[in-house]
């Protein structure tokens, strides 16, 4: 373990928190937050929710909910007026989501007069009208975990795939469909790995939107693939685990990987996609069984 790392991601991180602060009332792409950390713009959004247990959007939500609590309180602003500041186009809206986090509409909230007290932050952070933070508590996840984890240097993959649009957890028919090419074109050898590629980030992109590619490695790159695209795997430096368990687990799994993994291995994410490899068949193996290596794609600072 790096301390220094560590902290380093930390101080980075928290320049973004500084600067999600003190720009609430303006939209900021997720590219010009990881720009303000130096973080790859590629992962940038898993690793903030690793870190702090809040997507980008929900900690900006919830900031300028806090801040619409405190107008109630010791302004004479109007609920429409905090409303409309707070980025909601009714005051309907506004009034059904402030209830849902502080336990009362805004008209009773504000009758109570008085302090306060915020929802619960994962992190710790809370709005702060100055932006003067100084610091936060780094997420450990709601189901910690270990893993072990390796950095391998891998060759660029010829890469026969579909692509899928939509929930990763639906990419099971696809993967049955390439299967089923796959075996008619005999692309299956002794060395044929099963991988799928994901380009989204789920915490920031809609679901129905995901794309990720399901197919099998190569051998022969010049082999007809039939109904199949032809592509390429990055090679280069990822870091390696195998995970054991439903794939509905791979998610937390991933957090682990950003949050905490990455932040104390002395390595930085790498602008190229992560890659799962499938070292069993779900079709013949209790889910608890399933073994997933995962790829995270990672460089040197």
């Amino acid at each position: 373990m790096k301390p220094c790392t560590r902290s380093a991601y930390e101080s980075r991180l928290l320049r973004v928190l500084v600067h999600i602060q003190r720009n609430l009332d303006r939209a900021m792409s997720l590219d010009e937050l990881a720009d303000v950390a130096a973080f790859s713009r590629f992962h940038f959004a898993r690793i903030f929710r690793a870190m702090t247990g809040e997507t980008v959007g929900e900690h900006v939500r919830r900031l300028k909910l806090e801040r619409a609590a405190g107008k109630l309180r010791h302004t004479r602003q109007t609920v429409t007026e905090i409303a409309l500041d707070a980025g909601f186009d009714t005051p309907e809206a506004f009034s059904r989501t402030f209830r849902a986090q502080f336990g009362d509409p805004p008209s009773r909230f504000r009758a109570l007069r008085g302090s306060f007290r915020p929802p619960r932050s994962p992190s710790g952070v809370h709005y702060d009208q100055y932006g003067a933070l100084r610091g936060f508590n780094p997420y450990q996840g709601a189901d910690p975990m270990t893993l072990n984890v390796s950095t391998r240097e891998f060759p660029p993959y010829p890469f026969a795939f579909l692509r899928h649009v939509g929930r990763y957890n639906d990419i099971g028919p696809v993967f049955q469909r390439v299967a089923a090419i796959a075996d008619e074109r005999r692309l299956f050898g002794p060395d044929t790995k099963v991988m799928m590629v994901a380009y989204d980030d789920p915490s920031v992109t809609d679901e129905q939107r995901l794309r990720s590619d399901a197919g099998v490695s190569l051998v022969d790159p010049s082999v007809e693939t039939g109904e199949l695209a032809k592509g390429e795997i990055a090679g280069g430096l990822y870091a390696v685990t195998v995970y054991k368990g439903p794939y509905d687990g791979l998610r937390g799994c991933y957090d682990w990987l950003m949050g905490t993994w990455l932040p104390n291995s002395g390595y930085e994410a790498a602008d190229r996609p992560c890659v799962d490899v499938y070292l069993n068949n779900p079709a013949d193996t209790d889910p608890e069984d399933l073994l997933t290596e995962i790829r995270v794609p990672v460089r040197r600072p």
